[in-house]
C-alpha cells in the first residue's frame, strides 16, 4: 500500500511512525513545501537569540526519512 502524507510537521512525523508500526512494508510519500528536516517553529525565537542550538530544533535525527524509506 502507498501512503501520502501532506505536511512535514509534528503530525506528519507521527503519521510516518504509526504507519511503519502498522505496515512496515508500505510506501510512504511525504509532500511538503520545505525541503528540510521537520523542525519546531515554536523554538525559532530561542534559536535566533542563541538559547538553543540548531540540533535542538529538529523533531527527529537526520537519517529519520532514510531509515523509514520516506520519499
Amino acid at each position: 500500500m502507498t501512503y501520502v502524507i501532506i505536511g512535514n510537521g509534528p503530525a506528519g512525523i507521527n503519521a510516518i511512525e504509526q504507519i511503519i508500526k502498522i505496515n512496515p512494508e508500505g510506501e510512504i510519500i511525504l509532500v511538503s513545501k520545505e525541503n528540510t528536516l521537520s523542525y519546531s517553529r515554536i523554538m525559532l525565537p530561542e534559536y535566533l537569540i542563541g538559547e538553543v542550538c540548531e540540533d535542538q530544533l529538529y523533531y527527529r535525527d537526520k537519517d529519520f526519512y532514510a531509515r523509514y524509506k520516506v520519499n
